[in-house]
């Protein structure tokens, strides 16, 4: 866990963090790596100056895991806590075949977090992180690299995974006098943005609430009749519908 510009132990004297770690051990060997998620204030959970490239071990039999975001490395990453949703890559790797074990540490530091996952790519399959829970890694003679993505989402989604861009069939909006009813249909929550604009492109009305299988009105009382556009935006997918009020 060291940076290339630090050549002393302060660096491991730090003030509590709120810090998760995955670690990866071989079972009948003594290497091991890991990798910390990280909250701060205004951070990117892309990659950023704020992140730490991985200290690997310099040896052929050695296991390493870090966070890989298109070939960029990093064993440290920064995360901004007020984010719903967070998708990080990671890969392990091994020089030697056998078995390894994956541990989660510091999720008593995450709990605004409901849900938190581990994506094994190569089959799909998602291993719930939960408190004492560990999570076993084979390489064979192939020594093929595993690569995962760590999910973690502030709301409930099935499989911690944030719903795609809904379709006409799961949306339905209209107008009541002075009130605006969306109708959703979806199989998972979500958390929606609306935004109301009168014709000049005035912001008349926003809000934020989760919705699923759902109805959510919106009171536009103050304003007067006529055309205005409605702006739903779910997992960066804007929809815009038109309704006249009156």
């Amino acid at each position: 866990m060291l940076r290339s510009d630090l050549n002393t132990s302060e660096f491991f004297k730090t003030q509590d963090l709120e810090e998760f770690k995955i670690e990866v051990k071989g079972d009948s060997t003594v290497f091991g790596s890991a990798v910390r998620i990280r909250k701060e204030n205004g951070a990117f959970e892309g990659v950023d100056w704020q992140d730490i490239p991985p200290l690997k071990v310099p040896d052929s039999r050695a296991v390493n895991i870090w966070m890989d975001y298109a070939g960029e490395e990093m064993m440290v990453n920064y995360i901004d806590p007020s984010v719903d949703h967070v998708e990080i890559p990671m890969v392990v790797e091994s020089g030697l075949p056998g078995d390894f074990t994956m541990k989660f540490k510091g999720l008593s530091k995450f709990t605004d977090f409901q849900c938190m996952n581990l994506l094994d790519l190569s089959s799909g399959e998602q291993i719930e992180i939960m408190p004492g829970k560990s999570f076993s890694i084979n390489f064979d003679e192939s020594m093929t690299r595993k690569e995962y993505k760590l999910l973690l989402s502030k709301d409930d989604y099935e499989d911690c995974m944030a719903p795609a861009d809904i379709t006409e069939q799961q949306l339905r909006v209209f107008a009541n006098g002075k009130e605006v009813v969306a109708d959703f249909y979806l199989d998972r929550s979500a958390r929606a943005n609306f935004k109301v604009y009168d014709i000049l492109g005035n912001l008349v009305y926003s809000a934020q609430e989760t919705v699923g299988y759902s109805r959510e009105t919106m009171n536009l009382e103050h304003v007067g009749d006529g055309v205005y556009m409605i702006n739903i935006e779910i997992n960066g997918g804007v929809t815009t519908e038109k309704v006249i009020l009156q």
